[in-house]
This record gives C-alpha cells, structure tokens and sequence, in this order.
C-alpha cells in the first residue's frame, strides 16, 4: 500500500523521555498490511520498555493483540524496508536468558537478518534488538536501556467471525413476518 495513516493517542506517564509533563502525545504511522498484519512506526523515538508500552496501547486503541513486530520472514523484511528504513525497536530479545532470543508475540525464533557481526552483546548486556542497522540493514542487539529508536508494531488483524461473513454476503437468517 502506498498511503501513511496517522492516528494519535495522549499516553500518560508513557514518554518521560519526550516531555518532562505527566503525559504527552504519541502518533502512529501506519506502513501497511502483509499476510493478515498490519505495520504501524511511532513517531517518536522510544526506549525499549516504552516502545513495548507503546504497542500495548495501540493494541487497546483497536482493540486488537499489538507487539513490537516479529519478522520471521525475509518477505516480512523486505515488505518492512520497502517502507521504512528507519532504525526501529523489533521484538526480538533474550531478556529471560542471555543468548535465547524469543519474540515477544511468541512466534518461534526460526529466521534471522543479523547485520555482520551480530548478535555481539557488544560492552556488556545488549539484550534487545533493532532493524535496519548500520549499511547492511541487518538486526543489532542493542542495550535496553538509554537507547532510542522508533517501534515497529505489528497488529494482528482479527479474522471476521463466521456470522459476520454470512451477514456480510447476506445469507443471515431472517425472521419472516406472518
């Protein structure tokens, strides 16, 4: 899709790092739709643990399952860098034990674009990781902490229920007046 939709949210107490208010505005880009997802990117550049915060209100604003993306494809990645190729937070970690990365939706970890030389946990814990880095536009695993980028979120689009397709072609069941 070649359109950007933007929405905004107020997210109290979500972006200290943006305003040294109790809340401040965040706004949504959304990229566009592959295999069922749709891609939205903030605006901003966020922490690691406020870009999770970020996806998690998305999510809620609608009313679908949202998390930092997972990209389990290199169609995935190439429909992410046809669009962006901005530095972003992905949802790739090894937080619960080091070097076991998993994705936060809990897709398994079987696809990988490391950029050359990484995962490096380069001077000390690099336990998260971003795309699109350096020259080759591979991952980086990259500190949780006193990092910015912006976040990639990926939003399960909820599958139409069988009788909303039904009502959708007209085949609901109607009450015949006698």
């Amino acid at each position: 899709m070649n359109y950007k939709h933007v929405i905004t949210i107020t997210a109290t107490g979500l972006l200290a790092c943006a305003a040294s208010t109790a809340s401040a505005e965040l706004t949504y880009t959304y990229l566009g739709e592959l295999d069922g997802h749709e891609y939205w990117v903030t605006d901003l550049e966020l922490e690691y643990y406020d870009a999770r915060e970020a996806a998690d209100q998305l999510g809620a604003d609608l009313g679908a399952t949202a998390y930092l993306a997972s990209i389990t494809s290199q169609e995935e990645t190439d429909f992410i860098q046809a669009l962006s190729l901005d530095v972003m937070w992905i949802g790739l970690n090894d937080l619960d034990l080091d070097g076991e990365w998993s994705w936060d939706s809990g897709e398994a970890y079987d696809y990988n674009d490391w950029a050359s030389g990484e995962p490096n946990g380069n001077v000390g814990d690099e336990p998260v990781v971003v795309m699109n880095w350096n020259d080759d536009y591979g991952w980086n695993d990259w500190k949780d902490l006193d990092r910015y980028a912006m976040a990639l979120i990926e939003v399960a689009i909820p599958a139409p229920g069988v009788l909303g397709l039904l009502g959708i072609a007209g085949l609901t069941s109607r009450r015949r007046r006698r």
